[in-house]
């Protein structure tokens, strides 16, 4: 048997509570750690379950202190006919969610194989249903003929498992005789892309709001307020001109990166935060320059306003007096995270099927996101092409702020729904076209 672990008390030697005198700088009074110390946050409060879930779920009262969950009996409020059933209580009565609540989210946690997907696919399926109910001449329950939340809402999903997993939510559609759920396959080269760039009122603010977007995902203090400055200043440049200038600088520089990366807004930021190295970066720009200067002179067609735009946000990077030096000691930190991107460099580009999210919530699509391997079952190109987990992570994420930021204009019918598990279900009524898969 292991040592048992000691609360901190001021008598004991191994779980005594610090002092002021343990953070001064060499001080050698401090004891040395052993077998038992404590083992948490000097800060921390041990607590057991029944208090966070009598602060967090109320209506349970003296049943949540029970500790399993099969033996519990289901407050009354849940035994009532106000959402999607989730199981049983100990008494065998059906337990629900309350359906007008569920954009205040659900939290779904469990041990691998003990149903999470499967209990999220079941209220993926419910909000289908609640759609459009069933006929009255036709109902078995007079529930099944009402709706809770009205037809008018986009539902969207999160798997992270496999593409077969997706077309899960697809076949409940399908059963369920309601409209199309389309699949967008993180992996899959050729499918529909979700444009995670647009939505600003400007180039500067959409390359704002894109970097917002990944300080989401990596965090204040990965990308702190430098790194952010430069984020900022490379996209501002990267959405403010056409694609084909990093063609262009790639036909015209002798030591050209070799394969040629595809001409995307996010390639531009990463060559001109020196991916492909210094010289390369220092050309780019000077192509971008003399793209304003041919606009500006008539010699080739152009947007003047957005290429000035764009010129402005190569200031700090490649400014008249930014040397080499300093530009690399700019570029390092933010770099890494858009080489993260690059390794989905088709989801990216700006042609072929692209829709915007205030057209899925436009429109109130139902769509599934899947970070998985793909699958032709759901209508992607191939099987099993899968991303870096790192790089379907990121994008999931970023997609998740993009849309939860668009669902808080739709307050106070706003409803989201979202879950810890390996899949999460969201859904917001608000509602370039997907087309057909």
């Amino acid at each position: 048997m292991g040592a048992r672990t000691r609360p901190p008390t001021q008598g004991n030697d191994q779980g005594r509570a610090e002092s002021a005198e343990d953070f001064l700088p060499g001080t050698g009074n401090r004891t040395k750690k052993g077998p038992g110390d404590y083992p948490l946050n000097r800060g921390s409060f041990k607590l057991g379950a029944p208090l966070p879930v009598g602060a967090i779920a109320p209506a349970s009262g003296a049943a949540s202190g029970t500790s399993v969950t099969g033996d519990r009996s289901a407050p009354p409020p849940l035994l009532r006919r106000i959402g999607p059933v989730i199981g049983l209580d100990a008494a065998g009565r059906m337990v629900r969610l309350s359906a007008r609540d569920l954009w205040a989210g659900i939290a779904v946690f469990g041990k691998p194989r003990s149903g999470k997907s499967t209990l999220l696919r079941g209220l993926f399926a419910f909000l289908l249903a609640d759609q459009r109910p069933a006929p009255h001449d036709e109902a078995e329950s007079p529930e099944q003929a009402r709706s809770l939340l009205g037809s008018r809402g986009a539902i969207v999903a999160f798997e992270s498992k496999s593409g077969k997993d997706a077309a899960e939510y697809q076949r409940w559609a399908q059963m369920l005789g309601k409209k199309k759920v389309h699949v967008f396959d993180l992996a899959d080269p050729s499918g529909a892309r979700i444009d995670l760039m647009g939505g600003g009122d400007s180039i500067t603010d959409s390359a704002a709001k894109f970097v917002d977007k990944m300080i989401y995902h990596w965090g204040g203090d990965s990308i702190g307020a430098a790194s952010a400055k430069t984020l900022r200043g490379v996209f501002t440049t990267a959405l403010g001109v056409p694609t084909d200038t990093l063609t262009d600088a790639l036909s015209t520089h002798p030591d050209a990166p070799s394969p040629a990366p595809a001409p995307t807004p996010v390639s531009i930021a990463h060559a001109l935060l020196g991916a492909y190295g210094d010289e390369f970066g220092v050309h780019l720009a000077e192509v971008i320059r003399r793209r304003l200067a041919d606009v500006k002179a008539g010699r080739v067609d152009g947007d003047q306003r957005s290429l000035e735009i764009a010129v402005s946000g190569l200031t700090e990077l490649y400014g008249p007096t930014v040397k080499a030096t300093g530009r690399a000691a700019l570029q390092k930190a933010p770099s890494s995270k858009v080489e993260v991107l690059m390794l989905a460099p088709h989801w990216w580009r700006t042609d072929g099927r692209v829709v915007s999210l205030e057209e899925i919530l436009r429109r109130h699509l139902r769509i599934v996101i899947n970070a998985g391997a793909t699958s032709t079952l759901t209508g992607a190109s191939a099987e099993n092409l899968r991303l870096s987990q790192s790089v379907g992570t990121a994008i999931s994420s970023m997609t998740m702020y993009a849309r939860a930021r668009r669902s808080r204009t739709c307050a106070p019918d706003g409803r989201t729904m979202g879950s810890t598990s390996r899949s999460c279900l969201t859904s917001s009524p608000v509602s370039p076209a997907i087309p057909p898969r």
